[in-house]
């Protein structure tokens, strides 16, 4: 269950060209290699949750300008039988990681968890997250879930080693009521604002990835360094026996809102 544990850790981004080492993203970008990123915003998923289909729908009647920017959409249905890309074979998943290689914005925008794999493939292709941030449960804070859901540092692996705010593009939920989640990006200056996001995002993603070879300190890395961390805290309020049984770490993941109330 994902509404269980208390230490989060990175899904597991294991393919060939999202690891370092020769012939990867990461190599090619340090070669001067990289290609341009010509797609403005893309999109690869269901559309089966009410705040997707909210942004592609706004996705769809952007694209319908004439002077338009280059946006990507590729839907799926809710019936996993109906998907062909679950059929096709094993370098498939390659097509979406290329694209997302050359694209600007990718939304992560409410999956069936709080947090998605498409964060960490974002991170690792270098196309910026975005998300919609909604008010969480606990006053003051915001999710990237759901309204209500749980707040951003009880979502996302090791909220204290990496800044995610530092690179995540966060829309505000009244801009996507209104309609305006494209134009939002658009006002985005350009240049300088992409290019330090897209620095600090470089700087985190070795942490969310699994490194084969084990080349570099990795997700594996803070994993250990979590748990070491969370033991030590946990033997140190054993020992003052300063706080009730019952009280839970900072860390704790956090459901916030339980599926079935009508948001899903």
């Amino acid at each position: 269950s994902y509404c269980g544990g208390n230490l989060l850790v990175p899904s597991s981004s294991l393919d060939p060209v999202l690891q370092p080492g020769p012939g990867t993203f990461e190599a090619r970008a340090k070669e001067g290699k990289a290609p341009s990123r010509h797609i403005f915003i893309y999109w690869f998923g269901s559309d089966d949750k009410k705040w997707r289909e909210r942004v592609i729908q706004q996705l769809l009647l952007y694209r319908q300008q004439p002077d338009a920017k280059v946006v990507v959409v590729h839907t799926l249905t809710g019936n996993y039988e109906d998907r062909d890309i679950w059929q096709t074979d094993a370098n498939s998943p390659r097509i979406i990681l290329e694209e997302m290689y050359r694209s600007t914005f990718c939304p992560v925008i409410q999956g069936d968890a709080p947090y998605q794999k498409r964060l960490f493939d974002a991170m690792l292709t270098g196309c910026l997250p975005v998300v919609i941030a909604f008010p969480s449960h606990v006053e003051g804070e915001v999710s990237w879930w759901l309204p209500g859901g749980p707040p951003v540092d009880r979502m996302v692996p090791y909220p204290n080693d990496i800044d995610y705010s530092e690179f995540v593009v966060q829309v505000p939920e009244e801009v996507v009521q209104a309609g305006r989640f494209v134009e939002f990006l658009l006002e985005l200056p350009e240049e300088e604002e992409l290019r330090r996001r897209r620095v600090a995002m470089d700087k985190a993603k070795a942490f969310v990835r699994f490194d084969a070879k084990g080349s570099e300190p990795d997700a594996f890395s803070m994993l250990m360094k979590s748990m070491w961390s969370f033991l030590d805290r946990g033997g140190a309020r054993s020992a003052a026996k300063s706080k009730a049984s019952t009280d839970l770490p900072q860390e704790v993941f956090d459901c916030g809102v339980p599926p079935g109330n009508g948001q899903m």
